[in-house]
């Protein structure tokens, strides 16, 4: 990440997404995964999503989607294959809504696009936006899953 930042001072100011975008490709290395308690992910987020409709895996899925997850994408890059897109896949999975799940628009909007225009689709809307001036929708960080 480090010399992700050094590089972005030779960044083309003209179009600076078109920068990033290729330059992200290029970042690679082995997946890690690990885990964070709800609350840590909501107090250290400036938006955060939930569904109206409850998630249809169990914990227990939840952590062999991950496992397998893992083994079918040992590396990353910052592009494309980044936690972004396990977030996305894992929506795409469990989610109630799946027809309403794309995980390459679910990525797209969340990687690229501005704060208030993110979207992951999936029948998610935002519990907790620090971004908005007029919809500040908080939900407490213990009710977050």
């Amino acid at each position: 990440w480090s010399r992700v930042l050094i590089e972005s001072r030779t960044m083309d100011m003209s179009d600076p997404v078109k920068w990033t975008r290729e330059h992200a490709s290029k970042v690679v290395g082995n997946i890690k995964m690990s885990t964070a308690p709800g609350s840590f992910v909501a107090s250290h987020s400036k938006r955060c999503f939930r569904s109206s409709e409850p998630s249809s895996c169990s914990k227990a899925q939840v952590n062999q989607f991950s496992k397998t997850y893992a083994k079918e994408h040992p590396k990353f890059n910052l592009a494309n294959q980044n936690c972004v897109k396990y977030a996305c896949s894992l929506m795409a999975h469990c989610s109630s809504a799946k027809d309403s799940c794309n995980v390459d628009s679910c990525s797209e909007s969340l990687t690229f696009s501005p704060m208030q225009s993110k979207d992951p689709g999936c029948g998610m809307q935002s519990a907790m936006d620090r971004f908005s001036t007029t919809n500040l929708v908080e939900v407490p960080p213990e009710e977050i899953p």
